[in-house]
């Protein structure tokens, strides 16, 4: 298999222990946070309707530009292993305050916040996670493994579309979340 698959992407003998960790990295977070955004967006539309949807893409786009223009404050102060690991952390805990609002009284702000947040912690990371990504490749390199890696979001989307009918059996939509954190 690896074989076809070296020949398939031109990946060489020496690359594949790091590029399969990688590639399972990026496929673990992907699949995770489709599974959150599945979960935040239907229960969103669901609790306000379409109505409010142009507001939301404008929010979506404001906070975006500031969680970028955040980002590029650290990117070269900061390791890409460090920063990505302060992004992974940062979205584990709007994520947790999420969950923790869908408890609660204010549960009406919990799936709009949520929503929010999950297209801005996948724009942050997919912002960094080629930068940490081709921090290991010379640029020669990366232009052959960065096409193999970006099939991982795919093979994600595979992985959650399969999986998400056997969630939905075992876990209550709320506790989802739980393993989008993770």
């Amino acid at each position: 298999m690896l074989g076809f698959l070296s020949y398939l992407f031109d990946i060489r003998k020496g690359e594949w222990n790091r590029l399969l960790l990688l590639y399972l990295f990026g496929l673990i977070f992907l699949t995770g946070i489709t599974w959150g955004e599945t979960i935040s967006e239907a229960a969103f539309l669901a609790q306000v309707g379409t109505g409010v949807l142009p507001y939301t893409f404008i929010a979506d786009a404001v906070i975006a530009v500031f969680a970028v223009a955040i980002y590029t404050v650290f990117v070269d102060r900061v390791g890409h292993d460090r920063l990505l690991i302060g992004i992974m952390l940062i979205s584990a805990v709007i994520v947790l305050i999420g969950r923790i609002l869908v408890g609660t009284s204010a549960s009406i702000l919990a799936y709009p916040f949520l929503y929010l947040g999950s297209h801005v912690i996948k724009d942050l990371f997919i912002l960094h996670w080629w930068t940490y990504v081709n921090s290991f490749y010379d640029t020669q390199s990366a232009k052959r493994v960065v096409p193999f890696i970006a099939t991982g979001a795919r093979v994600a989307g595979i992985v959650a579309g399969f999986s998400m009918a056997l969630l939905n059996r075992w876990l209550a939509p709320e506790n989802i979340i739980f393993l989008w954190m993770g």
